[in-house]
């Protein structure tokens, strides 16, 4: 439902919070092509927050927080 409303505002950045968090491997990397098909064919900004590391390898930039600090 939140992926449906936030393409349905058409905003330029799409924020999702643990995408896959609760999702069986199958939905979330569907859920996650999703996303990215959305930031390449429509030119949005996607950033995700998680701690599935496994996203690494979809993501153009990776920020790593520890403490409330970017430590990388």
């Amino acid at each position: 439902m939140a992926i449906a409303r936030a393409i349905a505002c058409d905003s330029e950045i799409i924020f999702a919070d643990e995408p896959t968090g609760n999702l069986d491997v199958t939905t979330g990397n569907e859920v996650i092509q999703l996303l990215k098909n959305i930031a390449e064919t429509e030119n949005k900004c996607v950033i995700c927050v998680t701690h599935d590391l496994q996203l690494e390898e979809y993501a153009d930039t990776i920020f790593r927080i520890s403490d409330g600090k970017i430590i990388a």
